[in-house]
C-alpha cells in the first residue's frame, strides 16, 4: 500500500508552506528528505501522514484520500515519529505500549507485551524500560519515541503495506545512535515498508538513503534515486551554500562538507 501526494499545496493564511508537490515514496525503500530550515519538510511529512489535509491537490493512501481513512485503520498502516514530543508522566515501557493502541482489538496482551519488548530492544532503550520518561536526556527520549513508533507498525511479515514517517529522528543523538537509528529505518524498509526520514545530515542521507527529495521554499527542487539527487550542485542549491563530497576512508562512501557561498 503506497502513500502519494498529487500536486499538493498547504497554505496558512498568506503563507505557502508546501507548494505543488507530487511524490510517492516507494515500498521497500528509504526516502530521505532534506532542505533548509523552513523549507517545508515537516509540513510535507504531516501531509503524508494525513495529520493535515492539502489546501490544494490530494493526499492518498492506497488510492484513497487520507482524510477518508478512519483514524484507527490509518494508525495501523502508518506510524509517525514527530520531531519533538512533550515528556509524558509515564515510564518508558508505558509510553512505548501506547503504540499498540490501534491494534488492541485485533491483538492480545501477550502479543502486545512481546511487540513492546522487541521495540524497546530495537530502539536500544530496553535498559530504560522502568525509568520515568521525564528523567531521560533528549537523545534518550528520542529513542523512546522511535520505540513507540516501531511498536505501532505491523509485524515485519506484514510491513509491505505499512508507511513509517520519521521527522528528524537523529537530531538529538550522538554519532553512534544516529547510525543505529538509521540502521533501524533501513531494516524496516527491507521488511517492505515505505520509509520517509527528514534529515539535516547530508552524510547520513548519502549513506542510508535509497531515494531522496530536496525541498526549497516549499517546492520540490529534485526527487529520485539518492545517487541522482544527492549531488554537490543540487545540495548546494538546496542549502544555498557550497557543498563538496570527500571520500570516506572507513566506508569507501562519501562525506559531505559545506562552506559559505561566495559573496
Amino acid at each position: 500500500m503506497s502513500v502519494r501526494l498529487n500536486r499538493a499545496s498547504y497554505r496558512v493564511r498568506s503563507k505557502t508552506l508546501v507548494d505543488d508537490v507530487t511524490c510517492a515514496p516507494q515500498r521497500g525503500r528509504l526516502t530521505v528528505v532534506l532542505g533548509a530550515n523552513g523549507a517545508g519538510k515537516s509540513t510535507l511529512l504531516r501531509l503524508l501522514a494525513g495529520e493535515i489535509a492539502p489546501t490544494d491537490g490530494t493526499a492518498l493512501l492506497g488510492g484513497r484520500p487520507l482524510a477518508a481513512w478512519p483514524a484507527e485503520d490509518l494508525a495501523r498502516r502508518r506510524a509517525v515519529m514527530p520531531q519533538a514530543t512533550r515528556p509524558l508522566p509515564l515510564r518508558v515501557a508505558e509510553v512505548v505500549a501506547l503504540g499498540r493502541a490501534p491494534h488492541r482489538r485485533q491483538s492480545s496482551a501477550a502479543l502486545d507485551a512481546r511487540v513492546v519488548g522487541e521495540a524497546l530492544e530495537e530502539a536500544g532503550v530496553a535498559h530504560l524500560a522502568d525509568r520515568p520518561v521525564a528523567s531521560l536526556s533528549g537523545g534518550q527520549r528520542q529513542r523512546v519515541a522511535l520505540a513507540r513508533t516501531l511498536a505501532q507498525l505491523p509485524p515485519p511479515r506484514a510491513r509491505d503495506s505499512a508507511v513509517l514517517l520519521l521527522d528528524e529522528p537523529t537530531s538529538a543523538l550522538d554519532p553512534a545512535h544516529q547510525h543505529a537509528v538509521m540502521a533501524v529505518a533501513r531494516r524496516v524498509a527491507a521488511d517492505g515498508a515505505a520509509v520517509v526520514a527528514v534529515l539535516h545530515d547530508m552524510t547520513l542521507a548519502l549513506r542510508y538513503g535509497d531515494d531522496a527529495m530536496l525541498l526549497r521554499d516549499g517546492r520540490l527542487l529534485a526527487a529520485g534515486t539518492a545517487d541522482s539527487v544527492l549531488t554537490e550542485s543540487l545540495l548546494g542549491a538546496t542549502y544555498r551554500c557550497r557543498v563538496r563530497f570527500l571520500p570516506d576512508p572507513v566506508t569507501g562512501g562519501r562525506v559531505a562538507v559545506s562552506e559559505p557561498a561566495a559573496a
